[in-house]
This record gives structure tokens, C-alpha cells and sequence, in this order.
């Protein structure tokens, strides 16, 4: 977002960290490179979306940005739960997508209906990330021990060799997998496939299937108001 929302969720000790952060952006945007922006939005940024939205677009003219609200285990939760907090979120998104220009797309991670998948991600199965320790874990959005359980390193990097843990990873899998067998006859159960694991795993899963509904029906009813 801007300076300001820049300073307050994404801290640091550079005193110039945000004019670093969009001039790198245009520079590769100038380079030719397809950049998409991820935007955190917590309660109090909720109310800055619009602004943010359009200062991004207007600062760094991305091909995409994806906008999310914050959960506890990675960004503090600030407010981001319940269905104010989604009905608030929808609107402002949905006012935000109208000052942008047609080569940035609003974008909102779990509400995909161009999708039909039984997977929300590779997570474990077909990607992992390497932690700076050398833990294999199956999220990036898992960066360190202890954030859950659940997502538990699923092996190490011993030298140039993969170690898994293959009863954690089959525990991890399976319950991934499952995920959208709880979605019933949800009618974005084929887009979304159950949500991103971690957020399921933070408590925001009821938040977030509220915002997915709404923006993915938004969505196909404006593709059929277009045909």
C-alpha cells in the first residue's frame, strides 16, 4: 500500500524501505516483467483498501494484485474475523476493482471460478519450501517451527539430500486433501477446493468462505451480464 500502510504492517529499519520496495517493483515492470502485488489487509486497513488499491495500480501499474486479509499465525490478526469484517471486505473490494484499468486484475486468492481443481494448492504434494535451517516445509506461508503444529517441518536437507518424514507428509496430505469434503454442495467447492490450508488451519476459515462466495458470484454474474 502506501507509505503509510507500508510503515505500519511491514516495519523495518530502513528509513527508505518503501521507496525501495516500488522502485524495485517498476523496474521490473519496466524490464518487461509480469509483477503481481500481494496486499495484506487487516481491520484497520480495511478502510484504506480503495486508496491502497489505487496507489499501488497507479505507482507500480502491476498486471495483477491480490488482496487478503491478514490471519494470526503470519500477520497478527487486527480484526479480520467474522461476518462484518467479510461483508466490509467485498464491498470495498468490489469499489476497488472499479478505478482499475483494464490491464490490472483484483484478484482473491480462493474465489477462482476459471478454476475447477480438487487441489486449492500443491502444498506438500507437488511443492515444498526449503527453510533457512534446512527444514522441508510443506507451505511457504509456514516460514518457522512452532507456528502449528500441523504444519510441522516434513523432513530436512542433509547436504544435497532430501530426508522426508513420510508419515508426517501422508498425515499432512490427507488432511489437505480433505479439506473440501467439507464443503458440501458449496458451489465454489470445484474453485476454491477447500481454502488455502494454512488460513483453514488459523481459524478464518468461516471468514473467508463468506468473502469467496460473495466475490466468486460477483464474478460469474458478471461474465453472464457480458454474454
Amino acid at each position: 500500500g502506501d507509505l503509510s500502510t507500508h510503515c505500519r504492517q511491514r516495519p523495518s529499519g530502513f528509513s527508505n524501505g518503501h521507496q525501495q520496495v516500488v522502485a524495485n517493483c517498476k523496474a521490473l515492470v519496466a524490464a518487461g516483467k509480469e509483477v503481481g502485488i500481494r496486499m495484506t489487509v487487516d481491520g484497520v486497513g480495511l478502510k484504506e483498501m480503495v486508496k491502497n488499491v489505487r496507489y499501488v495500480a497507479d505507482a507500480v501499474k502491476p498486471s495483477s494484485i491480490q488482496v487478503e486479509p491478514d490471519y494470526a499465525l503470519t500477520a497478527g490478526a487486527s480484526g479480520s474475523k467474522g461476518a462484518d469484517f467479510a461483508r466490509s471486505f467485498v464491498e470495498n473490494f468490489i469499489n476497488a476493482r472499479s478505478f482499475l484499468p483494464g490491464s490490472t486484475e483484483l484478484t482473491f486468492s480462493s474465489a477462482r471460478p476459471k478454476v475447477l481443481t480438487t487441489e486449492y494448492c500443491t502444498a506438500s504434494v507437488r511443492g515444498v519450501t526449503v527453510g533457512p535451517t534446512g527444514d522441508l516445509l510443506p507451505c511457504f506461508e509456514q516460514g518457522a517451527r512452532g507456528e502449528s503444529p500441523r504444519f510441522a517441518p516434513i523432513g530436512r536437507l542433509e547436504g544435497k539430500t532430501l530426508q522426508w518424514d513420510d508419515s508426517h507428509r501422508r498425515r499432512f496430505a490427507h488432511w489437505r486433501l480433505g479439506l473440501g469434503l467439507e464443503c458440501g454442495d458449496c458451489f465454489c467447492r470445484w474453485h476454491c477446493a477447500g481454502d488455502c490450508p494454512a488460513r483453514r488451519d488459523s481459524g478464518l476459515d468461516r471468514t473467508r468462505c463468506l468473502i469467496t462466495r460473495a466475490l466468486t458470484l460477483d464474478s460469474l454474474l458478471r461474465r453472464f451480464a457480458s454474454h
